[in-house]
């Protein structure tokens, strides 16, 4: 099957088998409404598809971007990780949005959660505003920030204890996928 080159490089960041093992298809959609709310990807857990906003033409690192913050959801549906482990990194009285939230639409009216990430963020552990919604988009925007500028994520990483602490957890749960999974192989020497 081909794909558009950006996912090509989005897939030669995992061995074959991880990819081949946990993703059957990729579709892409013109646009994916969920109530009036607008979503760049989703995934089906059960067929593990991928579904994406675009083909990366207009915007490759989105494409990227949101291919491997889709596909970690695939991962943490076959994998388990002790969110635990997670959570203590997180200031203590941290509770994520939708926990304080009824509704996306209410929490969209009160928070904008389209900003990037700031040293604010940074220092409680998050890379934006927008993962402080819940743990899975929390744990996929990790995965998104170090596959596609795995250099700022370091960046980031060495400056912010919480961002490190995170990162070792998730660096643990991939490394349970595949051993090649490390800071080497990630950012380099």
């Amino acid at each position: 099957m081909e794909y558009p080159d950006i996912l090509q490089q989005a897939f030669d960041k995992y061995p074959a088998e991880v990819i081949n093992n946990y993703l059957n298809a990729i579709y892409f959609a013109r646009e994916i409404d969920a109530d009036g709310l607008k979503f760049s990807g989703t995934y089906d857990p059960f067929r593990q598809i991928i579904y994406i906003v675009g083909n990366g033409e207009k915007n490759t690192h989105q494409a990227m971007r949101t291919f491997h913050h889709e596909f970690s959801s695939l991962l943490l549906k076959k994998h388990s990780l002790r969110i635990d482990a997670w959570m203590d990194h997180h200031p203590k009285t941290f509770k994520y949005l939708r926990q304080k939230y009824n509704s996306w639409k209410t929490l969209e009216e009160d928070v904008d959660i389209s900003k990037n990430g700031t040293v604010q963020d940074y220092e409680k552990g998050f890379m934006r505003i927008y993962v402080q919604t819940n743990f899975e988009d929390d744990f996929n925007e990790y995965s998104a920030m170090i596959f596609t500028y795995p250099e700022k994520f370091k960046n980031i990483m060495d400056q912010y204890p919480r961002v490190r602490g995170k990162f070792k957890v998730w660096l643990k749960f991939y490394q349970k996928i595949d051993p090649i999974f490390t800071e080497e192989y990630l950012f380099g020497k």
